[in-house]
């Protein structure tokens, strides 16, 4: 439970103190703290493709931190269902220090947003910087967990040696209410997630002819498996008639081809998670869910 949290901030830098389970915790980022962006810890991240020399990542707390009121949820799209599944408590998510240190920088962005835009800003000129010495360039997936429109607050095109991408559940930021595959700068791709069973396949289908790429959480109730062995599940090599590309594989979505939907395998902590997950509709049991079109 977080209790008594303050957020100074000023001069480039942001100081956050709170009480986790009765102890203090305090993180500062900015001048003389540590960096917002991560450059390791996520295993997934660090599966990036042979095109990207590696990929930095912004990691805040997604949903309301417990013992807080308000705030809300920095992924306004997500379902239940979707918040019940949230890779964010999975992995890494689940060592506690980890856990405060998503939390620290969520209350940074909510607290102190625009000295936290700005610190940021500055982190990626500098990574803009560094990635302009090698020959290949650096990606950036700033909504890690959350859901935030980073295009509208930052000038992300400005940093010509960055390769910026995200998932997106919101339809309008990932161009589907325009009918194709957004591109808001040439160096920034949204994947739109997809909330599982219950979209309108039919928008989909559409934004997937146009050139759109969509996510979508399968579940595979042949091989069903949990933490670690959730990687067994298969995924299908084509769904609603548009081929399936494996997106464990990397989590390099600036390259992936046009027009494909990525699979994402079902992360569950516990069966009872996993079948919550299916019987929902946020994973799609891809052998036996029928979706009418």
């Amino acid at each position: 439970m977080i209790s008594n949290v303050t957020v100074d901030s000023g001069n480039g830098r942001i100081v956050v103190s709170f009480m986790a389970n009765g102890a203090p915790y305090v993180a500062k980022f900015g001048k003389g703290g540590r960096d917002l962006l991560a450059k390791e810890g996520n295993r997934k991240i660090e599966k990036g493709s042979s095109r990207l020399q590696f990929t930095a990542n912004l990691s805040l707390f997604p949903h309301v931190v417990p013992g807080l009121a308000g705030g809300g949820n920095l992924c306004p799209s997500a379902t239940k269902a979707c918040v019940a599944s949230c890779v964010a408590h999975n992995g890494n998510g689940l060592i506690p220090n980890v856990q405060l240190a998503r939390i620290a920088r969520r209350l940074a962005y909510t607290g102190a947003k625009t000295e936290f835009i700005s610190i940021l800003d500055l982190e990626l000129s500098q990574l803009n910087r560094v990635a302009s010495w090698f020959d290949k360039p650096v990606g950036v997936r700033l909504n890690t967990f959350s859901d935030l429109p980073w295009e509208h607050m930052l000038d992300l095109g400005k940093f010509d040696s960055l390769r910026f991408y995200d998932y997106s559940k919101v339809w309008k930021r990932s161009g589907g209410h325009l009918g194709n595959g957004k591109i808001i700068h040439r160096n920034y791709r949204i994947c739109f997630s997809c909330i599982g069973v219950d979209d309108d396949w039919q928008r989909i289908g559409d934004y997937l002819e146009v050139g759109g790429s969509v996510a979508c959480v399968f579940a595979d109730s042949f091989n069903p498996g949990l933490t670690r062995w959730a990687y067994s599940q298969q995924l299908p090599k084509e769904f609603m008639g548009f081929k399936v590309v494996d997106g464990d594989r990397t989590d390099d979505r600036f390259h992936d081809r046009k027009g494909v939907i990525v699979g994402l395998r079902l992360k569950a902590r516990s069966w009872n998670n996993f079948d919550y997950a299916v019987s929902e509709g946020f994973a799609i049991d891809w052998r036996n869910v029928q979706i009418a079109n």
